[in-house]
C-alpha cells in the first residue's frame, strides 16, 4: 500500500513537472525581426508582434482561434437590423456622452439591386438566454444614394452588371481626423463597377452632432470615384491608408500589391515582394483584401508610438468554392505604417469562436471600440503626466526652501537642477496638449482661399473624380484633440486595445466579435523570410 502511494506521488510529481515545462515552452515568444518604417530589410527586433500564448487566441499550425474579450462565453454576437436580408454590417463607436453606442450601416437586399441602410444601435441582452446582441434603437433608414449607370459596353465579361446594381458592400471607417467615411462599390462612370468614397455626414445630417465632430470640415461632400493605375472591369474592396503624417493613400490590391497616393492615383508606388502571402494560395484561389486598415502600436498603452513600433493592420480573404458553397478564410495582413506600405507579416487562418466554418463568413470592417475601452485617452494620460511632473517640481521647490532656511548666508542655496531623463532612441517629440474644450469649440476650418468646404448644391452632380477633390484642406484638418502626431482616437490603438470586427453570415445575417489587438497579432508569419506553404489541399 505504501509502495502504491509512493508511486502515485511520483506520478503526480512527473505530471506537474511536465505541465510546468510545457507552459514555459508555450510562453516563449515567436521573435520577429524588425523593419524600419521605410525598409523591410532592417534586422532589429520588431517588438510587440505575437507571443503564441495569449489567453484569447488559441493557435495551431494552420489556424488561430479568436475568442471574444467582451462576451462571457467567448463567442461573437449577432447584430440585429430590423427586417430580413441585412448582412455585411459596419459598426462605428459613438462618444460616451451620446445616447446611442454605435452607428450601424448594413447592406440590404436579396435580389439584383441592393441598397445601404443605417440606424443608431445599442447593446441589449436577449431574455432567458441573456446573450448580448446589438440592436437598432432608431428607425432603420435607407441612405439616399443616387443610381449610377456605366457607359454602354463597359461591362464586357458580365454584361448584366450594366443594369443598376445599387451600392455594394459599404465599408465604414474613421479617418485619423475623425471623418466618418463610407467606401462603397457601384456602377462606374468609366468602366463597369467602381469604388467611391463619401463622408456619411452628407447623407446623415444628424451624425455630426451625435459624433461631436461638427468642427471637422466635410471634404468628401459627394461620391468621389477612386481611380487606379490599372482600371479593371470590376473594382472591389479598396480601402484608404494614412501614413504617420496622415497623408492619404488608396490600397487597391494585395497581389500584386497596388497602392496609390490620393493626389496621383495613376502611379503605383508599391514595391514589396508578395511571396509570403502567396503561400496561402492554391488551385487558382487567390488572396484579396477585405477590411479597412487600422494603425497599431506594438506595445501596451501608454508606450510612446514611433515609426519603428507602429504598423498598419487589415484582414484579407481567401475565397474557396466547394460544390455550390462559397467559403472564406481570413488572414491578418501587417504592413509598414509609411509609404510604400510593404507587407511585413501575415497571420494564420483566423477562426472566430462560436462560428461554423462550413458557412460563408464574410469579414467587412474593423474599428477600435472605444465604448469598451478601460484606459484613459492619450491626451488624458499626457495631462496626468504633466500634473505629476508639476507636483514633483513643487516638492523639489519646497525642499529647496527648507534647505534655504537651514543654510547660512553666503552658501550656495541652489541645488543643481534635476537631470533630464535620457531620451529614448527614435522617439519623436510629443506635441504639447492644448485645452480640449477650446478645440471642441473651434469653428469649422476654412480653406486657404478663405471659403468653407463646398457642399453639393441642388442640381449639382452627385459624384466627382478623386483628382477633383480640393487637397488644400488636408494639412489644415484638425485632430479632435491635439496630441502626439501619430496618435488619434479614431484610427490608432495599442496592443491592449479592443478591435471590433464586423462580418456577415451567409449573405443573410450580421455579426460582430471583439478581440484584443494583441490576439490579432498572435504567432504571425514573418513575410521577410522564406516561408514554406502550409496550406493543405482543400477537400473537394
Amino acid at each position: 500500500m505504501r509502495r502504491q502511494s509512493q508511486t502515485v506521488a511520483l506520478l503526480l510529481l512527473v505530471i506537474v513537472a511536465g505541465a510546468i515545462v510545457l507552459r514555459s515552452a508555450s510562453s516563449q515568444s515567436f521573435t520577429q525581426s524588425s523593419t524600419s518604417s521605410t525598409q523591410l530589410q532592417d534586422e532589429s527586433a520588431f517588438s510587440g508582434i505575437g507571443t503564441c500564448s495569449n489567453f484569447h487566441a488559441f493557435t495551431s499550425e494552420k489556424a488561430t482561434l479568436l475568442a471574444s474579450v467582451f462576451n462571457d462565453d467567448l463567442t461573437s454576437s449577432r447584430v440585429r437590423f430590423r427586417g430580413a436580408g441585412k448582412y455585411n454590417p459596419n459598426l462605428l463607436p459613438l462618444p460616451a456622452s451620446s445616447k446611442h453606442q454605435y452607428l450601424g450601416v448594413v447592406r440590404s437586399g436579396q435580389d439584383t439591386v441592393h441598397d445601404v441602410q443605417w440606424c443608431f444601435m445599442r447593446w441589449k441582452k436577449v431574455p432567458i438566454t441573456e446573450r448580448k446582441v446589438v440592436e437598432c434603437t432608431t428607425e432603420l433608414k435607407q441612405l439616399d444614394n443616387p443610381y449610377f449607370r456605366p457607359t454602354t459596353g463597359a461591362c464586357k465579361q458580365w454584361d448584366w452588371l450594366e443594369v443598376d446594381q445599387g451600392f455594394l458592400d459599404p465599408r465604414v471607417l474613421f479617418s485619423p481626423f475623425g471623418e466618418p467615411l463610407m467606401v462603397v462599390g457601384s456602377n462606374s462612370h468609366e468602366h463597369c463597377l467602381g469604388m467611391y468614397v463619401i463622408d456619411l455626414r452628407v447623407l446623415i445630417p444628424e451624425l455630426g452632432p451625435e459624433m461631436q465632430i461638427d468642427h471637422i470640415p466635410i471634404r468628401f461632400d459627394r461620391y468621389y470615384e477612386l481611380d487606379s493605375p490599372a482600371p479593371e472591369e470590376i473594382s472591389k474592396n479598396w480601402f484608404f491608408l494614412w501614413d504617420l503624417e496622415n497623408q492619404e493613400y488608396i490600397h487597391h490590391n494585395l497581389k500584386p500589391q497596388s497602392v496609390t497616393s490620393i493626389q496621383d492615383p495613376s502611379v503605383n508606388i508599391a514595391d514589396s515582394d508578395q511571396g509570403c502571402i502567396s503561400t496561402v494560395e492554391h488551385d487558382n484561389i487567390h488572396i484579396h483584401q477585405a477590411t479597412n486598415a487600422l494603425r497599431l502600436t506594438l506595445c501596451s498603452f501608454p508606450c510612446v508610438p514611433t515609426a519603428d513600433n507602429t504598423v498598419l493592420i487589415s484582414i484579407a480573404h481567401i475565397k474557396r468554392i466547394r460544390r455550390m458553397d462559397i467559403l472564406y478564410e481570413r488572414y491578418l495582413v501587417v504592413m509598414n505604417a509609411t509609404a510604400p506600405f510593404g507587407i511585413i507579416a501575415r497571420s494564420k487562418n483566423l477562426v472566430f469562436a462560436g462560428m461554423d466554418e462550413s458557412q460563408m463568413i464574410y469579414t467587412v470592417s474593423m474599428a477600435w471600440d472605444t465604448t469598451v475601452r478601460t484606459r484613459h485617452s492619450w491626451s488624458d494620460h499626457l495631462k496626468a503626466s504633466r500634473r505629476l511632473r508639476s507636483r514633483s517640481e513643487e516638492v523639489t521647490s519646497l525642499r529647496r526652501l527648507e534647505r534655504r532656511d537651514d543654510l547660512g548666508h553666503g552658501t550656495n542655496l541652489e541645488s543643481p537642477p534635476p537631470a533630464e531623463p535620457e531620451a529614448q532612441v527614435g522617439l519623436p517629440p510629443v506635441t504639447p496638449v492644448q485645452d480640449a474644450g477650446a478645440t471642441a469649440a473651434k469653428p469649422e476650418l476654412e480653406s486657404k482661399s478663405g471659403k468653407s468646404p463646398a457642399k453639393p448644391q441642388s442640381g449639382e452632380a452627385p459624384w466627382a473624380r478623386i483628382q477633383e477633390l480640393p487637397h488644400t484642406l488636408l494639412n489644415e484638418m484638425p485632430l479632435q484633440v491635439p496630441r502626439h502626431p501619430i496618435v488619434t482616437d479614431f484610427f490608432h490603438g495599442w496592443l491592449d486595445d479592443v478591435v471590433m470586427i464586423n462580418f456577415g453570415i451567409r449573405d443573410t445575417e450580421s455579426s460582430v466579435i471583439h478581440v484584443g489587438a494583441r490576439d490579432l497579432v498572435n504567432c504571425l508569419v514573418d513575410c521577410r523570410v522564406s516561408v514554406k506553404s502550409t496550406v493543405d489541399d482543400f477537400a473537394s
